[in-house]
């Protein structure tokens, strides 16, 4: 059974009436004057402007997240423009690619790698650098072992033992004796350990000296013999001054005309009787001449 199909103007409806009521709905919904048409349009930009301050600081966001996770995850330990393992390249370029396609740019990427940015895309493209293909060679006027040992033989030799590279390769040279240059020599001493001492006896040791500490008052003294001009050119006065270092308290002093130990002691002999202590309990302390 064919259903039929009827038209509008079967139905009643006609084309004039279908046009009125277009209209009649067009001007219901239409804005009444122009100010509100504008305070629309106003309220759209509006919008749109906070939609798209929205997504950008959503980007700078996630961009930032992701630079932190990338500095938190990777530390590097040389300098730019050091030369970088393979190894150790890829594992840069899995964390830098994770952080680019999270939405961080090369540019704020670089400098927490330690590469710039250029390094970073050649990297990406598999571009091989020389300096990784290069082959490591010997030079061919290098020493042999016979001869290093013939040089530490000839720098003990009791002629050169005192002696220093640059003047040990003078003096053979003297001889019409050469063995290496002054550099060699110094490298291969190096090597060995015999810059500062190549003598039979023992190295001297150095001990720091025991610091003096003081834990109250009238326990270590510093002193010091200090000029003091006078009107006559060459001529001066000498001022022997004490201090207690606990508690910076000028114990004694004294000016002479003099440097004498005598008048040192007699200075000291004073300092005791007046701060009632004993001359062999406290400890005398040259500063060098400072205060």
């Amino acid at each position: 059974m064919k259903h039929s199909v009827l038209t509008a103007e079967e139905k009643g409806l006609f084309k004039h009436q279908l046009q009125e009521w277009e209209k009649d709905f067009l001007k219901a919904h239409k804005p009444e004057d122009s100010t509100a048409k504008k305070a629309l349009e106003e309220e759209r930009s509006k919008s749109k402007a906070l939609a798209k301050e929205l997504r950008r600081k959503e980007k700078a966001l996630a961009e930032t997240a992701t630079l932190l996770v990338l500095q938190k995850s990777f530390k590097h330990c040389w300098r730019r423009g050091s030369m970088i393992p393979l190894a150790v390249r890829k594992d840069i370029l899995i964390l830098v690619t994770q952080a680019h396609t999270d939405g961080a740019p090369f540019y704020k990427i670089a400098p927490i790698v330690g590469c710039c940015t250029r390094t970073l895309k050649r990297w990406q493209a598999n571009e091989q650098d020389k300096q990784t293909q290069r082959i490591n060679f010997e030079p061919t006027n290098k020493l042999s072992q016979e001869e290093r040992e013939q040089l530490i033989s000839v720098a003990n030799n009791e002629s050169y033992k005192n002696l220093s590279s640059h003047q040990i390769v003078p003096k053979l040279a003297d001889k019409g004796i050469y063995l290496a240059s002054e550099s060699t020599f110094y490298r291969v001493l190096k090597e060995h350990k015999q810059l500062t001492h190549r003598h039979k006896q023992k190295e001297g040791s150095r001990h720091k000296p025991t610091p003096l500490v003081a834990s109250e008052p009238n326990q270590i003294y510093s002193w010091d013999i200090t000029y003091l001009p006078t009107t006559v050119q060459g001529v001066f006065y000498y001022l022997y001054l004490f201090m207690d270092i606990y508690s910076r308290k000028i114990v004694g002093w004294q000016i002479y005309t003099k440097q004498s130990n005598e008048l040192a002691s007699e200075v000291i002999k004073d300092i005791a009787i007046n701060e009632n202590i004993k001359v062999d309990t406290v400890t005398l302390h040259s500063d060098n001449g400072s205060l």
